[in-house]
């Protein structure tokens, strides 16, 4: 008899799960995401939680680090960068204490914004304004 009240209470407790509503998956923006092409390689962006961003991107053969705060507004996402580390490339052997011309780049870019939207939990889809799509696949540090 005590076997029939168990069995009853558990298959009661497995029918009151299998009734609720299965928990949706919130895809989040935050962590490390990742876009490559041939031309210019791979740039790498990190955004937490606090609405700052990191990207690391390649300029003249040299690592470039750019900080920036990012928001979100409805489908929106708009990146304002503050810092670049290192502010300029220069040619190999250019002497930047001589006067004479140096061959430099500036290594900053611009603000950048426009709409995203996710295809599953790994992959964004970000559009500049005048650029194609860029696909974005998230990473693992």
């Amino acid at each position: 008899m005590r076997r029939f009240a168990l069995l009853g209470c558990a298959a009661g407790f497995v029918s009151s799960f299998a009734n609720t509503a299965p928990a949706e998956e919130t895809i989040s923006l935050v962590g490390a995401w990742q876009r490559c092409d041939p031309v210019n390689g791979c740039s790498k962006f990190a955004f937490f939680p606090n609405g700052r961003v990191i990207e690391q991107y390649r300029v003249g053969g040299r690592t470039v680090t750019a900080y920036g705060r990012y928001h979100i507004r409805g489908t929106a996402l708009k990146i304002g960068w503050h810092r670049f580390a290192p502010a300029e490339i220069c040619a190999a052997g250019a002497d930047t204490s001589a006067g004479a011309e140096t061959k430099c780049t500036s290594s900053s870019q611009d603000d950048v914004k426009g709409p995203f939207y996710f295809e599953g939990p790994n992959m964004l889809i970000w559009s500049a304004a005048g650029m194609a799509p860029l696909p974005f696949v998230r990473i693992e540090l």
